[in-house]
């Protein structure tokens, strides 16, 4: 809960007439407003390398890269310290990326069209062999080497058939790789610096690929997987440099694959679904050791690595401070392949990371029932979904966990970036009940959330977001036997937007609802303004920025956008000329397909939300988005493996203030002004911004006048409205002098959203008013004197 009170400490409430809050800043430090905006949502299947530390069934793979936020990493190689890897980094498309000695990560590779994989480090550390798509996603690639400094890229093959995972000769003068053309691939050799066409090392009816050179010259062999297509029959077998004597590493019974030599040439590490002596087998890949011998015995595999992750490219590191060499691996980054964590991606589909936070774990049976989603069997149903807060700061999400033996769901807030993650108090938690659903009020003072108690219909609560105090339930309908759930704050705060019915699994029937958030009167059914006979589900409702439309999901496969009143509703898939909203809505082929779970962006202009791949039920989700502007649906997370469900558009406010004309000096009685600015500096709108005065005793406000809105005297303070993206508003003000002196004039501007720089959020300006000028009191001129008559001196006869 400290993390929860560091955030909203820098603010005070103030209440207008209205008696509505305005978000106010105090006079502390700003937090740091985040450098990128990120689309954050609930997934499985995200991928990083992974150290395996211990032996056994103990052993674990610890992140690679150290804590914090896990960047998409795959398909890792390694030549002693020397680590290369492929990563979406810094792109759309996964790109090369090496590491030497445990040093910053740098990129080799930058081609937005093409997709580069399978890395493999020269024997000397100054190459990396790879293959890369000729024409993009989907296509079929070359083999490409590159110096480890980024230099001297060049193509190898010569662009005839599939080719893909290089592996070196021990020497560096040669690749192995294997090539498809469409059929089963073969293992095949070509010089690295030419001098002679590929030629062909096998010719297995099952095929043959994945080769692994061993380092030794000595020992003169490959390792390869036969049946590399085949779930069931691959195993890795051994062969000389030139396609000869050829043997299985291990027995019939063994399942194996993707081979990779020790540094010394003794050890394979392998992957195997095998468990046992047996042939025994289990849903995923286990990491093993084996050695080959001489004698031509099947030897028993030794247990590397056993978690419960989707794993893969196993290979050997020389960590830069010595020691024996160490396993990498990539791997599904949550703790197993089932559970489901946050994570976030940039806009342009770059750096998908996983922060970390887990959050339920899926029932596996859902993979071929869609409908265990909701109500799982064996695990939780997928009703989590985070909230950025209102300043960008920090996720507010919900998460499943044991407490008495029993399994809840509590309300949880983390860093943007995953650290930091606290329970949220709520004051009338009882600990049997789930709280799924959390959205955050615009100011960042309330939470609304589902409360579900077993048996009961569930509930929309409105909790104080720093004590947890209980402000509102939200009355149910007449009747009380429909749920409500999936509540959205309008961006003034005043109103809720939620779901009524079943929204999710087999009989969904919901329709989306609003209600005045402070005592939950004023409902209205949007759904039945607009489809009154619908007998459809309606879900996943989202307010725009501007607090003029809503979005929302209908099922099976619409999306829509409608104004406050239901009246006004656009279609935004199907994109079909005969789609209206006064029906239920179903997708062409080529989808959308379920879309639902929408978030606005920042600046209103487009969409994101979560869709099914294909028209199939079972087929997983991923995070799409719409533009307004171009009417464009497009996939963010498509190339992503697993589930990504309940995306959240991170977004802040940035209102500033300043002087533009500062007032001249003026005298007690007479009059100046001077002209302050107000801008919306984004990226998200600032909705219904208010300018405050704190006029000093010594002046008096005489007029205010906005270039927008409306302002009064008494108090003095003006509504401008909203500002709009980028644009600024001029305010004069006139002032009186009242009493002489240097009086400071203070303002605030802020609106109903938490502002993530508050520190221009208020501005002062000094007022010097002088006394007027004293007239000194008229002098009187002293009367005329009179000089005293002159007497002539008598005179003498």
């Amino acid at each position: 809960m400290a993390g929860l009170v560091a955030a909203l400490a820098g603010w005070a409430l103030v209440v207008p007439p209205s008696g509505v809050s305005y978000a106010e800043p105090a006079a502390l430090a700003d937090p740091d407003p985040p450098a990128e905006l990120r689309v954050a949502y609930l997934g499985t299947g995200h991928r990083s390398i992974g150290l395996v530390e211990g032996t056994g069934v103990e052993a674990v793979s610890v992140p690679f890269f150290g804590s914090g936020p896990a960047h998409f990493d795959d398909e890792v190689s390694a030549t002693g310290a020397l680590v290369a890897w492929v990563s979406r980094r810094e792109s759309e498309l996964a790109q090369l990326w090496v590491s030497r000695a445990g040093g910053e990560p740098a990129r080799l590779t930058d081609d937005p069209t093409q997709v580069a994989g399978r890395p493999a480090v020269s024997p000397d550390g100054t190459r990396i062999a790879f293959e890369q798509t000729r024409e993009g996603v989907g296509s079929w690639r070359d083999i490409f080497v590159i110096g480890t400094d980024g230099s001297g890229l060049r193509q190898v093959t010569d662009g005839t058939g599939d080719n893909r995972r290089p592996t070196w000769s021990p020497d560096g003068t040669a690749l192995a790789f294997h090539r498809g053309d469409g059929g089963v691939p073969q293992v095949w050799r070509v010089p690295v610096d030419g001098g002679g066409p590929a030629v062909a090392l096998t010719a297995r009816a099952d095929g043959a690929g994945e080769p692994a050179w061993d380092p030794d010259p000595a020992n003169d062999r490959i390792a390869y997987t036969a049946a590399p297509d085949s779930p069931t029959d691959r195993k890795v077998w051994l062969m000389n440099s030139v396609g000869g004597d050829q043997r299985l590493l291990l027995d019939q019974l063994w399942e194996s694959h993707a081979p990779s030599w020790s540094p010394d040439g003794t050890t394979l590490v392998f992957l195997s679904r095998t468990t046992g002596t047996d042939g025994a087998r289990g849903e995923i890949d286990l990491v093993y050791t084996g050695v080959p011998r001489d004698d031509w015995c099947p030897c028993e595999a030794v247990l590397r690595l056993a978690e419960d992750r989707l794993v893969g490219h196993p290979t050997w590191y020389l960590p830069p401070t010595g020691g024996e060499p160490r396993l990498l691996v990539t791997r599904t980054t949550a703790p197993d392949r089932l559970t489901v964590t946050v994570q976030d991606v940039r806009p342009d589909a770059t750096d998908p990371r996983d922060l970390g936070v887990t959050v339920l774990r899926e029932d596996p049976g859902a993979a071929t029932d869609p409908d265990l989603l909701w109500r799982p069997v064996n695990g939780d149903p997928w009703t989590a979904r985070p909230d950025y807060s209102p300043d960008g700061q920090r996720i507010m999400v919900n998460r499943f966990e044991t407490v008495d033996g029993q399994r809840v769901s509590r309300l949880y807030v983390t860093r943007a970036d995953g650290s930091d993650l606290q329970l949220l108090p709520l004051a009338d938690r009882t600990g049997t009940e789930r709280e799924t659903d959390p959205a955050w009020s615009p100011d960042g003072t309330r939470v609304a959330y589902t409360r579900s108690v077993d048996g009961l219909p569930s509930r929309v609560v409105v909790a104080n977001a720093t004590t947890g105090e209980h402000l509102l339930t939200v009355p149910p309908a007449a009747g009380g036997e429909f749920a409500d759930s999936q509540p959205a704050w309008s961006p003034d705060g005043l109103t809720l937007a939620f779901v009524r019915g079943q929204p999710d699994g087999a009989g969904a029937d919901s329709h989306v609802w609003t209600a005045d958030a402070l005592d939950g009167s004023a409902q209205l059914d949007l759904t039945d303004v607009s489809c009154p006979e619908c007998d459809t589900a309606d879900y996943g409702p989202s307010f725009a920025p501007d607090g003029t439309r809503i979005a929302f999901g209908r099922g099976p496969d619409g999306l829509l956008v409608t104004d406050l009143a239901g009246e006004d509703c656009q279609v935004l898939a199907p994109q079909l000329p005969e789609a209206t909203c006064t029906e239920p809505l179903t997708a062409p082929d080529d989808g959308p397909h379920r879309p639902r779970d929408v978030a606005w962006s920042p600046e209103g202009g487009r969409l994101a939300y979560s869709s099914r791949r294909y028209t199939d039920p079972t087929s997983t989700e991923y995070v799409k988005t719409y533009d307004f502007g171009t009417a464009v649906h497009d996939g963010l997370t498509w190339e992503f493996p697993g589930r990504h469900r309940k995306p959240t558009w991170q977004r802040f406010v940035d209102v500033a203030t300043a002087v533009l004309e500062p007032p001249a000096p003026v005298r007690v009685g007479e009059r100046t002004s001077l002209t302050l600015t107000v801008t919306d500096r984004g990226p998200t709108p600032a909705v219904e911004v208010q300018l405050d005065l704190r006029v000093p005793d010594g002046v008096r406000v005489t007029a205010l006048e906005p270039e927008v809105g409306s302002c009064q005297l008494d108090p003095p303070d003006c509504e401008l409205g909203s500002i709009g993206l980028g644009n600024t508003v001029r305010v004069r003000v006139e002032l009186t002098g009242v009493t002489p002196g240097t009086h400071p004039l203070e303002w605030t501007v802020g609106g109903w959203t938490l502002d993530a720089r508050p520190s221009d959020n208020t501005a002062s300006v000094p007022v010097v008013v002088a006394p007027q000028p004293t007239t000194p009191p008229p002098t009187t001129p002293p009367p005329p004197t009179t000089p005293p008559p002159t007497t002539p001196p008598p005179t003498t006869p």
